[in-house]
């Protein structure tokens, strides 16, 4: 599902005691954009160039599943932005990249005893979710930018 080499994939986990999360990313930025601006589109596409999968051992309600991605999305927004990453055809700050992935696996396992209604950014499962997505974006997007300076 992805365009970038798998030995840029990064891959971070932290859990408390409500639930654990594992990370896995891989990023490239060759295709970055800004969502919500005018630019070329086209009818399919291929495999996207940031892709993320967020694996969490604990139960979270379908609400709060939702909120997960877009927790983890802002995430990737933030470091992108960090990185000074622009979208190469307008210039302005990037959101993503044209082909962007997200995948959210749910264990439903109580072995926590917690089932999670939220996942924003003021909740500890939120928190480790921005904190692992923010940190395996950057990360692997990094680890592909040195190899391209190398060459």
């Amino acid at each position: 599902m992805t365009a970038v080499k798998l030995r840029y994939a990064s891959i971070w986990e932290e859990g408390s005691s409500e639930a654990s999360i594992v990370c896995c990313t891989t990023a490239g930025v060759g295709n970055a954009a800004r969502a919500g601006q005018q630019r070329t589109t086209f009818a399919a596409y291929e495999p996207g160039t940031i892709n993320i999968v967020l694996l969490v051992h604990g139960r979270m309600t379908a609400g709060c599943m939702v909120n997960a991605i877009l927790t983890a999305t802002e995430a990737k927004a933030a470091a992108l932005a960090d990185l000074d990453v622009k979208d190469h055809e307008t210039g302005a700050m990037a959101t993503g990249t044209t082909t962007d992935a997200i995948v959210l696996g749910v264990s439903g396992h109580d072995h926590y005893g917690v089932n999670h209604h939220y996942a924003g950014t003021a909740t500890d499962l939120g928190g480790m979710i921005g904190r692992l997505v923010y940190g395996s974006v950057k990360e692997s997007i990094l680890s592909s930018q040195r190899e391209e300076r190398a060459l």
